[in-house]
């Protein structure tokens, strides 16, 4: 304990002095201490105190120890954007779980690793990953519209959907057909020549990432970065050019795992927190 002999006497003297009563007899000659009836009672009630505090410990250490593990797996935008900032408050609620969240690139197979994930969020159409072994729900259906930062945004004048031509297009490779579909849908061809001088990524994340440092202007599904555009770190100059494709951003889970609380639980507190996300963001919009 780093005490010495002395200071361990002193607190012994200050101890018995405080109670009022001598604790130990003590014999100088042959240098012994021994306790006295006193301190014999007072060892007995702090010997059960001191029980009582290893034994509430232990209680909790292997509480902690014994928590059940939730594995998420998630296409990185959806984790980065959306899971990430809203599954505190789901921890919060469930202190037994412990929740951990890990990323999936489009790479990967397309259904669930039940070696190592209770439940997965793909991207695609619902539907998609129901093949009778696998079930799945929709979350969050997107809706891609052009973004950039508010800054870069303010050096042009961006009156019609073909001044984005004047930045650089930032382009994600796991989601190469996202600007031709939207060109398409809105009758744009003229920017399409801009697509090969503009900035590659590697997915919708990093792409999202790059338009809000003011490297060009990305497709940013409206409902995923509405926090983004909350904070002012986003700007979409043509809000009512949003490409809906009928996509989605799905979760998904054994079906023969579907009643586990674990998965029931989450399961309805992702669909409800969704639901919520697209209601708050639409009446923002």
């Amino acid at each position: 304990l780093c005490v010495t002999p002395s200071a361990v006497g002193q607190s012994v003297r200050l101890l018995e002095r405080w109670l009022g009563a001598p604790l130990f007899v003590r014999d100088s000659a042959s240098r012994t201490l021994v306790l006295t009836a006193a301190g014999l009672a007072y060892l007995s009630t702090v010997n059960r105190a001191l029980d009582s505090i290893v034994a509430a410990t232990d209680t909790i250490r292997q509480t902690e120890t014994a928590r059940e593990t939730l594995a998420v797996f998630s296409r990185p935008a959806f984790a980065l954007h959306w899971l990430l900032p809203n599954v505190v408050a789901f921890q919060q609620e469930n202190i037994s779980l412990d929740v951990r969240i890990s990323t999936l690139h489009g790479g990967r197979h397309p259904g669930l690793d039940e070696d190592s994930a209770d439940l997965s969020i793909r991207y695609g159409r619902p539907g998609d990953w129901e093949d009778g072994a696998l079930e799945g729900a929709p979350l969050l259906f997107d809706a891609l519209t052009p973004m950039m930062n508010p800054a870069l945004a303010a050096q042009e004048k961006l009156v019609s959907p073909a001044d984005l031509g004047r930045f650089p297009i930032i382009n994600a490779a796991s989601a190469v057909e996202d600007w031709g579909q939207w060109t398409a849908a809105f009758h744009l061809p003229q920017l399409a020549k801009h697509f090969a001088t503009g900035l590659r990524v590697a997915d919708r994340s990093i792409a999202i990432q790059a338009a809000v440092a003011g490297h060009g202007v990305a497709l940013c599904d409206t409902y995923l970065v509405a926090r983004l555009v909350a904070a002012g770190e986003l700007f979409a100059p043509f809000p009512g050019l949003r490409l809906e494709r009928g996509t989605a951003h799905c979760l998904v889970w054994a079906g023969n795992r579907r009643d586990e609380p674990k998965i029931r639980g989450f399961r309805t507190w992702i669909t409800s927190r969704c639901a919520a996300s697209r209601t708050n963001a639409s009446i923002s919009a």
